[in-house]
């Protein structure tokens, strides 16, 4: 074999090196796929455009995961732009049969594995209503938000004004609990010229994705100013989901109920409280305006005879605007009528319409 100083090896071990090169250039790399992830310590979520978030499930309702991400925050995601998902807790989940079972989950796809104390059950994806982390003791997902407004001025007059809005959710695998309550006070010179209270809940029951139950709504309502020292309303009925995607939903409900007033005061011969039947209609709408803004509104409307008040609502829109993690920016305007206000007894009928624009700080719990 002939030696070339000059390459300092042989021509055939040269063409040997060009030809390996060349089919490792011509041949195709094989599909590289990460590793499952870890899930002792965190859930995983892997969208359709194979980007993955690690954090933690907080729930899965009327197609929206939402999860809180250990980096972004609180996200809303569309269940459709979900392709795996790995869950480190056992978690509940609401089956479209009526059923339910609890375990760890993992997703991938159209099927969905759940490891229970007595073995892995395969799922179709759609069968999953719902899914909240299972606790073991039935309590559900707890949520609360608080908001609060204060303003003091002194000087030629002494005023004082407090605004609380306060809501408290139960989520569960079938049902929610909702709980919310909003009072105005402002005291001048020492007189309150304004006092009112509203206390409201409501119990659903899921019994498809578009479709829910409610067994149960009550609300408490106080204004001595719109001559009502007590107004009770209960009710039950069904609602219908509008629409339910992971930026915007539209809730509509519609039931019968009763209603009795106890007025502050009335004129000589007048009853001092009144009852009737009602017609309870209600629309709950909220939308992400931004990455950090959301617009939330809520109307109802009870439909009584005259004696009560006949037509009344209660209108009430905020911009919510997150600072921190915890933390938001509200702005507030609510929006009270009673068409028919019973005179007091001074014989002064209340206005119909009460206006209030709200600014407070909400701190998520």
């Amino acid at each position: 074999m002939t030696i070339d100083p000059s390459t300092g090896g042989s021509r055939p071990t040269l063409i040997a090196l060009l030809s390996i090169l060349l089919l490792a250039l011509v041949r195709p790399a094989a599909a590289w796929s990460p590793p499952p992830p870890p899930t002792e310590k965190f859930d995983w979520v892997q969208l359709t455009s194979d980007e993955w978030l690690k954090g933690e499930i907080i729930s899965l309702y009327e197609d929206v995961l939402e999860f809180d991400s250990d980096k972004l925050g609180i996200l809303k995601l569309d269940w459709e732009d979900v392709r795996q998902l790995f869950s480190s807790r056992p978690q509940n989940i609401s089956l479209g049969n009526g059923g339910e079972v609890h375990g760890r989950v993992r997703m991938n796809g159209g099927e969905l594995v759940v490891t229970t104390p007595e073995g892995d059950r395969t799922l179709e994806r759609s069968a999953a209503v719902a899914i909240v982390p299972y606790s073991g003791n039935g309590k559900g997902l707890w949520k609360a938000k608080i908001s609060l407004g204060i303003n003091l001025r002194s000087g030629n007059n002494d005023q004082k004004d407090f605004n609380l809005q306060a809501s408290i959710k139960r989520l569960n695998a079938r049902n929610r609990l909702l709980i919310d309550y909003l009072g105005s006070l402002t005291r001048t010179d020492g007189v309150d010229t304004t006092n009112s209270h509203r206390l409201s809940g409501q119990y659903d029951v899921f019994s498809s994705n578009e479709r829910f139950w409610r067994p149960f709504f009550g609300e408490y309502f106080r204004d001595p100013f719109q001559n009502v020292a007590d107004r009770i309303t209960v009710g039950a009925g069904v609602g219908y989901h509008m629409i339910d995607t992971s930026r915007t939903s539209w809730d509509l409900f519609a039931g019968p109920g009763y209603q009795y007033t106890r007025f502050d005061s009335v004129e000589r011969g007048e009853n001092a409280g009144e009852s009737s039947f009602a017609l309870i209609l209600a629309t709950d709408y909220e939308t992400e305006v931004t990455g950090s803004v959301d617009f939330i509104a809520g109307y109802r409307v009870q439909l009584t005879n005259r004696d009560t008040g006949g037509y009344s609502h209660h209108a009430i829109a905020t911009l919510e605007t997150e600072l921190t993690r915890n933390l938001d920016l509200d702005l507030s305007l609510i929006w009270d009528r009673i068409q028919y206000p019973t005179a007091t007894s001074d014989g002064v009928i209340p206005e119909q319409d009460d206006y209030k624009l709200i600014f407070g700080l909400g701190f998520d719990i």
